[in-house]
């Protein structure tokens, strides 16, 4: 059996190096279908949590319950649930154009609903606006993971062995860069006068829709692939849908990056959804949430680049998913102990600090890592899976976040900053079960995951060297 050795890694020499640069070659237009799939989820990530940051002021403006408003973020799990296969079959089939036009449409008329739901002639009718506003939500819900399964197709398709990280980090990274935005954006604007403020913040939502809608009209000419392919295994043999699915699940290496995948991630958005009740409860108020949670996306963007890079240039992807997840939930266990301190902002936005840049740096690795294991499975399948498990995962540890949630001790209610929707909870217990979720994924991917193929490098080294056919 061929394994990713010191051998393999010596072929990659400035010999190679040469001959890799006179049969393939990369466009200056990879970095517009980069920015222009960046921009789609950044959108489509605000979108997803427009309503969460401010629940009471949007269950004023649609005359709607607090239950009511919590179906806008859960229509987007429900709605991956149930198309995401379905969006990895057509991404894998139809290819990376159809994907983002498809998905750029669908997104830019769901963005539009929520601002006609924002008018008053449709406000005038009982309840309209929130079926109007809900069938928006549920369209940009569909688009969703167009956007998020593309960028490791897209990097593979179009960059170079070289860039690949990186730009799987750009593309996947925009989303939850969206969420961050929109979690200081929405209380800062929605301040006063909701009925004023909540359709200008749908219309700052739609214009950035309009506007990755406008810019993705260019892949009509730009097409999926390349004339000339950036990399040996981009015009290579891939695996039709069904026996890539079987491939992927047959692959016991996935397995265990699926487990610190889903737990990292379940863990991570559990944390973001939480945030505020985390905080509010100790005497730190809702603006701080928002602010510590976009501070802790941004420096976790930091992270993921400096991690891409590394793993651009030394394809040691097993090594530096296992060194950030380590990491990373140390960082989190720090924040469970001081997030209920008195009086002690700058520590807490350390700990979260510290958390993001180490959590989010497992992205572009973890998915990266995906292709490399289950080559030549299409990279959508395996991105398209590890981002499912992000949706299942983050739903069912919110609920039981939520579920072991305890009431504080009178003597801590008075100084608790909590207020309408959000009750002053006791979130130790919430805390220590996200801690040991982390905990064991790292600990069954650290010890599962030992040695494994990097199958796509081994294959384009071959196909270069011309040793053995990489089919």
């Amino acid at each position: 059996m061929v394994k990713y050795g010191s051998e393999l890694e010596g072929a990659a020499n400035t010999s190679i190096i040469t001959d890799h640069d006179q049969k393939y070659r990369t466009y200056h237009r990879r970095w517009y279908m980069l920015f222009s799939l960046s921009l789609l989820s950044l959108s489509n990530g605000m979108m997803w949590l427009t309503y969460a940051p401010i629940p009471n002021e949007t269950a004023t403006f649609y005359d709607i319950s607090l239950s009511q408003v919590d179906m806008f973020s859960i229509s987007y799990f429900i709605a991956s649930l149930l198309i995401g296969f379905v969006a990895i079959w057509l991404i894998e089939r139809a290819g990376l154009r159809f994907a983002v036009l498809f998905g750029a449409f669908m997104n830019f008329l769901g963005a539009s609903l929520r601002v006609v739901s924002a008018v008053g002639a449709v406000r005038h009718y009982h309840h309209l606006a929130f079926i109007v506003a809900m069938a928006g939500q549920v369209l940009t819900a569909i688009a969703q993971p167009f956007f998020l399964y593309s960028p490791t197709k897209l990097s593979a398709s179009w960059f170079s062995e070289q860039q690949r990280a990186i730009a799987t980090m750009f593309a996947s990274m925009a989303n939850p860069i969206g969420i961050a935005v929109i979690y200081v954006l929405a209380p800062n604007l929605v301040d006063t006068e909701p009925d004023k403020q909540i359709p200008k913040l749908l219309w700052v939502c739609a214009i950035l829709a309009g506007g990755g809608f406008v810019m993705s009209l260019a892949w009509l000419l730009l097409g999926s692939k390349p004339p000339t392919p950036p990399a040996p295994c981009a015009d290579g043999y891939k695996m039709p849908f069904l026996k890539g699915l079987k491939q992927v699940a047959c692959t016991r290496s996935f397995w265990f990056l699926l487990t610190i995948w889903g737990c990292g991630s379940g863990l991570f958005n559990g944390l973001l959804t939480l945030l505020p009740q985390f905080l509010c409860s100790y005497g730190y108020s809702g603006r701080y949430a928002g602010i510590w949670g976009a501070v802790m996306v941004f420096v976790g963007l930091v992270g993921a680049f400096a991690t891409g890079v590394i793993i651009d240039v030394t394809k040691r992807f097993e090594e530096a998913a296992k060194v950030t997840c380590a990491i990373a939930v140390v960082c989190f266990i720090w924040f469970v102990e001081v997030f209920s301190l008195e009086d002690e902002p700058v520590l807490i936005a350390f700990s979260l600090c510290a958390f993001g840049f180490f959590a989010f740096s497992l992205m572009p690795v973890c998915l990266e890592l995906g292709v490399e294991l289950t080559y030549p499975a299409d990279e959508v399948i395996s991105s398209g899976v590890l981002w499912s498990a992000t949706q299942i995962m983050g739903l069912a540890m919110t609920f039981i976040g939520e579920a072991i949630e305890t009431d504080l001790p009178e003597g801590q209610v008075k100084r608790s900053k909590c207020y309408g929707s959000i009750k002053p909870k006791d979130l130790t217990y919430t805390g220590l079960f996200f801690a040991f979720v982390g905990v064991l994924g790292c600990v069954v991917f650290m010890v599962g995951l030992r040695k494994p193929q990097y199958k796509r490098l081994i294959a384009e080294r071959l196909k270069i060297s011309g040793t053995a056919d990489p089919t």
